[in-house]
């Protein structure tokens, strides 16, 4: 009898000793498993990432080029012609035709920055709206100057006037008023 429950214990502690090196052996290589599968994980989006970063800048970069392009003065993007194509323009461009501008300037001298890349980033932005309008049919009946329009229009009126303007300085410093507010019907009489 003492054999057989020493037999007894010994084979109870073997299934214990089994079952523990069993959920031991579960556990770690639950674990293992785990840290490969998050390692691999993490390099897989490394490696994509990393690619789709690449593609970001190239995207990125051709946009900023193509964003560049609008100033180029051999695509005429800032001409009449092509501001005229939009219906809703035919007033301005008119009447700028029709205007003492017509000779020497064109809509992007007055109406966009001369740096190059603000110029160009202001030239997107207006001409997206512009387009935007035009294709959701919520072009405004009368087309006005917005705020910072109004600032672009009277730091091309100094650039380009600066010799008679030298004396008079900014006129629209200290509440005064812009250029454009006395001589409006130089170009766009509205």
């Amino acid at each position: 009898m003492i054999h057989a429950d020493y037999t007894e214990k010994k084979q109870e502690n073997r299934i214990n000793l089994a079952n523990m090196v069993f959920t031991l052996s579960k556990r770690v290589l639950a674990n293992w498993a785990t840290e490969v599968s998050l390692s691999l994980l993490w390099e897989i989006m490394r490696t994509v990432m990393k690619k789709m970063l690449k593609w970001a800048a190239v995207l990125a970069g051709l946009g900023f080029f193509g964003m560049l392009l609008v100033k180029v003065p051999a695509l005429g993007l800032a001409e009449a012609e092509f501001c005229g194509k939009c219906h809703a323009m035919d007033y301005q461009v008119y009447t700028y035709l029709h205007s003492p501008h017509a000779q020497g300037a064109n809509c992007g001298d007055c109406h966009d920055p001369h740096g190059l890349v603000t110029g160009s980033i202001y030239a997107v932005y207006t001409g997206s709206r512009d387009v935007f309008r035009v294709v959701t049919n919520t072009v405004p009946t009368e087309i006005r100057a917005t705020g910072l329009s109004k600032k672009v229009i009277q730091g091309n009126c100094l650039r380009c006037h600066g010799d008679i303007m030298g004396d008079i300085g900014d006129t629209s410093q200290d509440g005064g008023v812009y250029c454009f507010h006395c001589h409006r019907n130089i170009v766009h009489p509205r």
